[in-house]
């Protein structure tokens, strides 16, 4: 799931006095929500990486995390492997009773990467806060003025932070990813925590992988992307809608959801592009809970591509209702957005409590 509204801090709550550990709370309640919405997010990542080439039309590309070795069948899939789900055309739910009732997964594998996430939450936050000081210092701007959407020197500060942010903790993004994506089986498992996975990430493929991967400039503009969005939407309500949350909590809601969904429908489909260039580990073998792609993406071009033609999120027999559609409308435009609902779920969830809270109040 997207990590970007865990990486917003509240600035206004903090002071130049404070420390590590004023976000000791914060911590723990990051931790409470790790817990209950890592099940989601290990569903929608899973959906964001597995690869469905349409049938007969796979050649030479075809699909790793499975054995070698193993029989094709005539449309060149791989005969799925005991520790790999069957191609899923489902959401978020339908993956994870998958998972449950797949024999080598379980329960235990709904919390997969729950530490990873829980640490990459409070580093974001604690850097997203730190550089906004350092940067508002550099640039002499009134701290008041950072991440406010009505200053184009705030604006500037909280995009400037979050892409530095993105670029940073990269290299946990990309252990997130692949520890959510690896089988749990322990034949197959490939890496036994955040501490081994970079071990053996810089045994393999160089320390430099882990600071320029393919996935990073990619996820530093995701989050650059998405910061600039958010004070956009939040310039529209508060500067042109004139919209104040106090006095007309249920509109505020409405509207912050509609800014959600929309940010959600620019920046889903860089996310799982970036996910996908996580996944890959030119000439070493990766296996992995669902179908990946066994030849390497060139790049964010190449895989946006390869999912818009080579991949069909439609069901098989869906496919036989849609073969007289041509042109860019037969495109894969769904595979982009697999597991998205989950997203704009949660953005829905916490406007409905905020909403709800805001009227107790009153």
């Amino acid at each position: 799931m997207d990590q970007s509204n865990s990486c917003e801090v509240p600035t206004t709550l903090l002071t130049d006095e404070c420390c590590w550990w004023c976000f000791l709370p914060g911590i723990f309640g990051a931790a409470a929500g790790v817990v209950a919405i890592q099940p989601f997010a290990v569903g929608a990542t899973l959906l964001q990486i597995q690869y469905l080439p349409k049938e007969n039309e796979v050649g030479g590309v075809g699909v790793k995390g499975s054995d070698v070795g193993e029989a094709k069948t005539p449309g060149n899939h791989p005969i799925k492997s005991s520790f790999q789900l069957p191609p899923l055309y489902t959401g978020p739910l339908g993956i994870l009773k998958a998972l449950i009732q797949q024999e080598t997964e379980g329960w235990q594998s709904l919390w997969k990467g729950q530490l990873t996430t829980l640490l990459f939450s409070t580093s974001c936050c604690y850097l997203n806060w730190s550089l906004d000081r350092k940067l508002n210092a550099a640039f002499g701007l009134d701290q008041d003025a950072v991440g406010d959407c009505q200053s184009l020197g705030g604006m500037a500060i909280g995009v400037t932070t979050s892409f530095i942010v993105g670029a940073l903790l990269s290299p946990i993004e990309i252990a997130q990813t692949r520890l959510v994506a690896q089988a749990s089986n322990k034949k197959h498992r490939k890496y036994r925590g955040l501490v081994h996975l970079l071990r053996t990430v810089v045994a393999e493929e160089g320390l430099g992988s882990l600071f320029w991967s393919p996935s990073t400039l990619p996820t530093a503009i995701y989050y650059a992307g998405f910061s600039f969005l958010r004070q956009v939407s939040d310039f529209v309500r508060k500067r042109v809608l004139h919209i104040d949350p106090n006095e007309s909590p249920i509109l505020d809601g409405w509207v912050t959801l509609g800014f959600s969904i929309l940010q959600t429908v620019l920046t889903f489909p860089l996310d799982t592009i970036c996910k996908r260039l996580r996944c890959q580990i030119p000439g070493r073998r990766f296996d992995t809970v669902v179908q990946t792609r066994q030849v390497p993406y060139a790049g964010v071009i190449d895989c946006w591509k390869s999912i818009l033609t080579e991949e069909s999120a439609l069901h098989p027999q869906e496919r036989t209702k849609c073969k007289n559609i041509k042109g860019a409308l037969a495109w894969n435009w769904r595979g982009l957005y697999s597991g998205a609902g989950v997203n704009i779920t949660c953005d829905a969830i916490s406007v409905a409590l905020n909403i709800m809270m805001s009227v107790i109040v009153r």
